[in-house]
């Protein structure tokens, strides 16, 4: 049995989540168990999953204070404000990186695979074969620094992360893509050099059952002249 973990800095596996948690849920859902064991971890949700078929949403596992924690962010401005300061973040990104390494020392698995840089890079300690999935547009520090949420993080700190973001590529053994033109541009956007052999583009998949399920408004229909 190969036991496999799948990694993302925060947030946890759920069809209501977006990027790279998303993914994963679809992975680990689908994934065979008769081939696999499967774990997931994050700085906001860890859980072993084993071979057990059932993958229920873990909003209801989360701990309070990571109940708390989202609860807060979502609603009060003020916290929001806090929280993205860079002191914070610079402390925050700290903790993250101690809680990954602290895992990876008490856990063996085969493989992990990633679906962000950060949380590999805080893995590469453990001897097992890396994978890592890119779904960031030009990278992770990039995107993150365009949306605003790394953007008050110190100079130094930001440079880091970059140095982390390209020590990942560099020490995977596979590098996988969404698309061509999602490698191009993070090749284009970022100084790293990798072996095109680890290189594969696997673009994401649609749940054409789920799709199948889904039970058309007559109303709607008509309103758009796609029945008579």
């Amino acid at each position: 049995m190969t036991k496999i973990v799948y990694t993302s800095l925060t947030g946890f596996p759920t069809l209501h989540e977006g990027g790279g948690n998303r993914i994963i849920h679809d992975l680990i859902k689908n994934i065979s168990t008769d081939q696999f064991s499967r774990a997931y971890v994050s700085y906001t949700f860890q859980k072993d999953y084993g071979t057990d078929k059932d993958t229920p949403d873990p909003v209801s596992e989360l701990s309070p204070k990571k109940k708390i924690g989202r609860y807060l962010v979502q609603n009060i401005p003020f916290y929001k404000e806090v929280v993205s300061s860079s002191l914070y973040l610079k402390y925050y990104h700290k903790r993250i990186r101690k809680y990954f390494r602290t895992f990876a020392a008490q856990n063996s698995f085969d493989i992990v695979h990633a679906h962000d840089p950060l949380s590999l890079q805080y893995l590469l300690g453990n001897p097992s074969k890396k994978i890592l999935t890119v779904h960031f547009k030009g990278g992770m520090i990039n995107e993150m620094v365009e949306k605003g949420t790394f953007a008050t993080l110190y100079s130094e700190d930001l440079e880091r992360l970059r140095t982390y973001e390209i020590e990942s590529i560099r020490n995977s053994d596979i590098v996988s893509f969404p698309s061509r033109a999602a490698k191009e541009l993070f090749f284009a956007s970022n100084n790293v050099v990798c072996d095109d052999s680890k290189i594969r583009i696997i673009y994401n998949g649609i749940d054409i059952d789920r799709i199948d399920a889904i039970k058309p408004h007559n109303k709607e229909l008509e309103k758009r002249g796609l029945v008579t």
